[in-house]
């Protein structure tokens, strides 16, 4: 154990060390090995060591822009119709190992949602002039089932192949026919088509200066035409408009600031608010740094000042818990030593009320283990052959106000003792010396009133009709200490062995329903069979007690010699008992003060049906058999005097 804790101590300083090497730019390897062997003393000597200096310089790299509306392939459309609810935002032409395809990007700038479109595409060559000839280079496509609201972007749509016509390097798109979700058309009138006119910024400094204010959609002056006025994002709009039918800008806006005459002032003054900008940067920047700086200076103290707490503390943990506590193991082990041999002195010499009081101030000074547990529960056990109960409850009391986790299980002996049950008290406390008494059994002796004859022998014969008083005992449950009364019962009972009564001891298993100890209510009754071992029963009745005798609706069984199960497999019911569930009946009847009395049906022993009828005083009227008479009193039988019987 010392051995464990000191490799853990060890690494945790090796890993503190290391920490506070690397936030001071030192070689955390070297530092983690330092940590290891010195503990507190290589984390001391780091954290008051200097930084090591910061080679690294901090650089700032400009982000180049990448253009998204202009690059070699993009185009704008060569016509405007200002009063289409389709803007046609640019078009590309894109050649791969001699194929040829149109890609473009419309926006709905209608306040409609578009569900079909109809355009014509006239392609050109490089010099703006048709492919072909002026005819057979217009292509028109239609573009249906669109969900296109408005403002929405459409390009996905639009790509289209044009290897038919491979010469191929602009092309003009004309919106010709615009279905809205509202079922009405738009449609297209040559008066409304205008020349795109554009006057594109190509000074790339000066464009990226006007973007950063206006954003990165501007690519040309603002202009204004008698018929319309030209947008910086390329757009061509009609003079009734106020904002731009594409970016939405302000027309008025951009006329102060954006026009040809106007541009160099207004870059002029964006170039000074750049440049006030960085300034505030800068300087933000800076403070930025110092800042950082101070707090991680100041995290550093902080984080090195814990860490040294964390060190003090283990170191401290380290003494108290393995240094001091292995002393004190030693000598508590020598106490242990002395105490043990104190008291085998004691139980070697019978003294057990020394050896109580001496266990007494053992459980006051250390508390209880399970070896004073188990000796506590031996010198019990000799009290109770002794006949010592002062002394023994004495034992138990104890035990019960200082063992908290068996606290029940004490309570459950003393319950037992108190009614004198000693035999229970010694299983008891032999099943807590096993740490086996969470749940069992025990027993209770009783007495109960039943019939003279259980079996079947005398169950048409008025003499069942007597009742005897039996010795038996009560089985009953227990759990984690706590009783659980039960209504299984084991008792003797007589016989009729032919010529005369008999006597067996523990030969019946009652599991039901009692009322002033007679078997009353509801139950089964089973017969012991000798056959299997002396705790296993076979079923025999089934049905409604009264008196102590069958009374009621009732079913008698077969036993196994006359048929029943043929592979019978006794059921655990407690560790002292177990049954056999005989399947097949021998008669179904009513019963009246232990003799059949009223209807019937018997069965062979196969489980099949043999006659029915009715018994009326003894006379069984048979439908199969006839009348007999079963009426015989049997004056001949002797009862025996140690069976007493009870009106």
């Amino acid at each position: 154990m010392f051995w464990i804790i000191f490799i853990v101590y060890s690494i945790i300083f090796g890993f503190s060390t290391s920490y506070i090497a690397k936030q001071k730019g030192k070689d955390t390897s070297i530092w983690f090995l330092i940590g290891v062997l010195l503990g507190i003393i290589g984390l001391l000597i780091v954290g008051f060591s200097k930084d090591e200096e910061d080679v690294n310089t901090e650089e700032y790299i400009k982000e180049e822009f990448n253009d998204k509306y202009l690059n070699e392939n993009k185009t704008f459309n060569l016509t405007t119709n200002t009063k289409a609810p389709i803007d046609i935002i640019w078009n590309s032409i894109i050649l791969n190992q001699n194929h040829v395809a149109l890609y473009s990007e419309f926006k709905n700038i209608s306040n409609t949602k578009i569900k079909s479109i109809i355009f014509e595409v006239e392609c050109l060559n490089s010099f703006n002039k048709p492919v072909n000839d002026s005819i057979n280079n217009l292509v028109e496509y239609t573009i249906q089932d669109l969900e296109l609201l408005p403002n929405q972007y459409l390009s996905d749509e639009l790509f289209i192949d044009l290897d038919h016509l491979p010469s191929t390097r602009k092309v003009n798109i004309v919106i010709k026919y615009v279905l809205f979700s509202n079922g009405d058309i738009w449609n297209y009138n040559q008066k409304d088509l205008i020349d795109t006119e554009l006057h594109i910024i190509n000074n790339e400094k000066d464009l990226n200066i006007i973007r950063e204010f206006n954003g990165r959609d501007v690519i040309s002056f603002f202009e204004m035409k008698e018929d319309r006025w030209i947008c910086v994002c390329g757009r061509n709009n009609s003079v009734d408009l106020k904002i731009c039918a594409r970016c939405s800008r302000d027309k008025d806006k951009m006329s102060s600031t954006l026009t040809i005459d106007n541009i160099d002032r207004t870059i002029i003054e964006y170039t000074k608010e750049i440049d006030r900008k960085r300034k505030l940067e800068q300087e933000k920047s800076e403070k930025n740094k110092k800042l950082i700086a101070k707090r991680n200076t100041k995290k550093k103290r902080w984080l090195f000042s814990g860490i040294l707490l964390i060190g003090l503390f283990l170191s401290t943990i380290y003494i108290f818990q393995v240094l001091l506590p292995e002393q004190r193991l030693a000598k508590m082990e020598e106490n242990e030593k002395q105490r043990d041999i104190k008291i085998n002195k004691l139980v070697n010499q019978q003294k057990y009320d020394e050896l109580l009081q001496l266990y007494e101030e053992i459980i006051i000074a250390t508390g209880i283990d399970n070896n004073i547990r188990e000796g506590m529960l031996k010198i019990a056990n000799k009290f109770i052959e002794m006949e010592n109960f002062k002394n023994f409850k004495s034992t138990i009391s104890l035990l019960e106000n200082n063992d908290d986790e068996y606290k029940s299980s004490y309570k459950l002996i003393l319950n037992e003792y108190q009614k004198e049950n000693y035999e229970n008290v010694t299983q008891l406390i032999s099943e807590m010396n096993e740490g086996n008494l969470k749940s069992g059994y025990i027993t209770e002796e009783t007495t109960l009133i039943v019939g003279l004859d259980l079996k079947y022998d005398l169950m048409y014969s008025p003499i069942n009709k007597y009742k005897q008083k039996v010795s038996g005992k009560k089985i009953i449950e227990y759990n984690n200490g706590e009783l659980i009364d039960g209504n299984t019962y084991e008792f003797n009972g007589a016989y009729y062995g032919g010529t005369e009564i008999g006597w067996s001891e523990n030969s019946y298993l009652y599991i039901g329903d009692t009322v002033n100890n007679k078997l009353e209510g509801k139950g089964s009754l089973y017969i012991k069979d000798y056959r299997y071992d002396e705790n296993t029963f076979l079923k025999h009745y089934e049905g409604e007690f009264k008196n102590g005798r069958y009374d009621g609706e009732g079913v008698v069984f077969w036993d196994e010699e006359k048929g029943g199960t043929s592979t019978p497999v006794p059921e655990d019911i407690t560790p002292m008992n177990k049954i056999i569930n005989i399947k097949n009946p021998l008669i179904k009847a009513t019963f009246k003060q232990g003799v059949v009395e009223g209807k019937y049906k018997r069965y062979y022993s196969d489980g099949t049906f043999n006659d029915s009828g009715k018994v009326d005083n003894g006379v069984q009227n048979s439908t199969k058999y006839g009348i007999d008479d079963k009426s015989d009193t049997h004056s001949d039988i002797k009862v025996p005097n140690d069976i007493k019987i009870v009106d």
